[in-house]
This record gives C-alpha cells, structure tokens and sequence, in this order.
C-alpha cells in the first residue's frame, strides 16, 4: 500500500508542477460560468427592436399581428416590439433586407393568407438568436391564427378565451 501512496504523490506532484495544470486550473471555472451564463444573456436580446410585419394578406391579419406586436412584452414588463405594418408588394423584401443589412430595422416578419392553413410564417433578422424576440413572435403569431381558425368555425374567439382562463393554485 506504501507504493501505491508514492506512486500516487509522485504522479500527482509531476501534473502539480506543470504549468497547464494551473492554467486550466483556472480557466477551466471561467469555461463553465460562461457556458451556464451565455445562454441566459443570449435569451434576453436586449432593447426594443424596430421589425416591419409585410402584410400579405386580403383579410386583415397583418393588421392585427403588427398591433399585437407593437403591444408585447416581456414578463417583467418590458416591451419587445416596436412593429410597423409593410403592404406586400414588388421589391418589398429586397428594401427591408437593405435596411437590415445597414442595422436600421432589426428584421421582417413576412405574412401571407398561407398562414392561417399551413400555420407558417418567415422572419428574416441581422440576429435569429434572441429567444425572447422569437417566442414572442411565435406566440403572437399563435394567439391570432387561433382566433382567425375559430372565428372560421363560427365560434366565438371571445367565449374561448374565457374558457381558457388558468387556474391559480394556492398551496
């Protein structure tokens, strides 16, 4: 047992002395912290951002998606959107690539009638990566062909949303 002891110490004394061993020694926590830290710094996307909605559509639906934008926010109150509503028309996508290129508008959401059936919409941005600015767009997005499908079915939007009220559980 006494070799296996010195065999042990000799080893740990030779990594001990390396200078790689101290500087993963410390590297190596700042390695860690960032990657616990970046994603949630990732996640908030700071700031409002400037995006235009093209409209597409023939029934409104632009309207109401650019307005349900503009009105977003974060859960700590913090508005996300500052939206602006496009018409769809020739050259359109080319102009506000160009203003995303030179960062005067953060991206375009691109809306067609094709998004109340297939449930598709694109957005176009200098960066995809804001969790925040995505999800919200996603759940705005959500929230409206909802209302379109069932105001198509002939049922009241209004009656479900009152149906779809969360329960608060108090322990």
């Amino acid at each position: 047992m006494r070799k296996v002891w010195a065999v042990i110490r000799r080893e740990f004394v030779e990594r001990v002395r390396r200078k790689w061993f101290w500087v993963m020694a410390l590297l190596g926590p700042l390695f860690f912290g960032a990657i616990v830290f970046l994603p949630s710094l990732m996640m908030r996307g700071g700031g409002v951002k400037h995006i235009a909605v093209v409209d597409g559509t023939t029934q409104g639906l632009g309207e109401r998606v650019t307005t349900l934008l503009d009105r977003a926010a974060t859960p700590d109150s913090h508005r996300v959107f500052h939206a602006v509503r496009v018409p769809a028309g020739a050259r359109v996508i080319d102009s506000l690539t160009a203003e995303v290129g030179a960062k005067r508008l953060e991206g375009f959401l691109i809306l067609t009638d094709a998004l109340v059936d297939s449930g598709r919409a694109e957005y176009q941005a200098s960066n995809v990566s804001s969790f925040t600015a995505i999800e919200t767009i996603e759940r705005s997005l959500t929230q409206i062909v909802f209302a379109t499908r069932l105001e198509r079915a002939g049922v009241n939007p209004a009656l479900v949303t009152r149906a779809r009220l969360p329960v608060a559980l108090a322990t």
